[in-house]
């Protein structure tokens, strides 16, 4: 007892997504040629199920080939003999578990080829529209939030939904630093681009809510799915951006909670720190992002070429940023972070999610409008410059 199992796997993609599909068609070839060699094994959940005591098992996409790309490293504890173990089984027949395992596949791939179609062809329309996008904001917006956004969504909304749900629950543990918000089991929450309010659904807690939000346009449907839910309790909606929000007091909010904004800021560095002004001491920023694929592996570069006319064509939402990266080295005084592949387009896949939490503040100043403007333009005219 307590010897240890060490390993390194490279193992599938996930599963319905593009990297996955390539596996599988080159897995009877592969195998072949390679004296067994598989690529479609899922080595980390034989080994959850293998009856070890402990499991330490970390999962990383390496800068090689994408068939090779996805391993898993760690260690496993060997614990009592099997024959004192606890066993469960399963009440379902063989042959319906199998066939519910390939039906659900095969509607993942098919949900997966139906979102790279759809996203492939509005860029593609975007591209077509290039011109009235250019000469209009607000068409620009509406092509993003009202066709894009809402149609992928639909497309990917298993997936989104549940990363959204594991990244917003890490408010259900945070306790207020306001003596009544306590009493209440209560927290103030701070979010920074709602949109139409799709986080809402996924707080299960009661929270005194705020939204800073730019595209007032926006405030009818957030309206609509905020009455949905009777734990959020709205106090503001300030219309600004996240870069600066003089109108939110320094340690005021409890948490501030981001998903899907840091792609899309025009100063990233900037909304961080008027997170870490806004927020109290021991409060939790909560973020998820989509961001870049590893450095030298083929799909970054594929983002590195879209990238210009996407951020153009959806509003400034950039597919290289390295989120977590930024995160890091923001100072706070804590980061908890998840990185993850969606079975999702591939240009859209890796994420990271989870919380960092604020430690003591050192205030820096908040640019005045006419610098902000003045930032904002000078991005446009530098996407608009590749684009050209």
């Amino acid at each position: 007892m307590g010897g240890r199992l060490v390993f390194l796997e490279h193992v599938a993609h996930p599963e319905a997504s593009w990297g996955f599909i390539l596996q599988r068609l080159l897995d009877p070839l592969w195998s072949v040629v390679f004296g067994g060699c598989y690529l479609t094994r899922r080595t980390g959940d034989v080994l959850a199920k293998a009856g070890f005591a402990q499991l330490e098992l970390a999962h990383e996409f390496l800068p090689v080939p994408a068939v090779l790309s996805p391993h898993v490293y760690g260690f496993a504890s060997i614990g009592p003999s099997p024959d004192t173990c606890d066993r469960k089984s399963s009440f379902l027949p063989a042959v319906f578990l199998e066939t519910a395992t390939f039906r659900g596949r095969t509607m993942g791939l098919l949900t997966n080829f139906a979102a790279n179609l759809f996203l492939y062809a509005s860029l593609a329309l975007g591209l077509l529209l290039l011109v009235p996008l250019k000469l209009s904001q607000e068409l620009r917006s509406a092509y993003f939030a009202r066709f894009f956004l809402p149609v992928l969504n639909h497309l990917c909304r298993d997936r989104f939904n549940d990363i959204r749900r594991r990244a917003v629950s890490q408010l259900n543990d945070l306790v207020s630093q306001d003596d009544a918000l306590k009493e209440e089991d209560s927290i103030s929450v701070l979010e920074i681009g709602a949109g139409f309010g799709v986080n809402f659904e996924h707080i299960t807690r009661p929270v005194r809510y705020s939204n800073v939000e730019h595209q007032q346009e926006l405030e009818e449907s957030f309206q609509v799915n905020l009455r949905k839910n009777s734990n959020v309790k709205l106090e503001r909606w300030i219309t600004r951006c996240g870069e600066c929000m003089p109108d939110v007091p320094d340690a005021s909010v409890d948490a501030v909670l981001l998903t899907y904004i840091l792609c899309s800021t025009t100063d990233v560095d900037r909304v961080l720190a008027e997170c870490k002004r806004v927020l109290v001491k021991g409060g939790r920023l909560v973020f998820l992002e989509h961001v870049a694929q590893p450095e030298g592996s083929w799909s970054f570069t594929v983002q590195r070429l879209l990238d210009p006319l996407w951020s153009h064509v959806f509003c400034g939402c950039h597919l290289t940023r390295r989120t977590g990266d930024v995160l890091a080295k923001a100072g706070f005084a804590q980061l908890e972070l998840t990185e993850e592949y969606m079975a999702a387009p591939f240009v859209l896949s890796p994420h990271v999610y989870g919380f960092a939490v604020m430690g003591d503040y050192e205030p820096e100043p908040c640019p005045s409008p006419k610098r902000f403007f003045g930032m904002l333009a000078e991005n446009e005219r530098q996407a608009l410059l590749k684009l050209e």
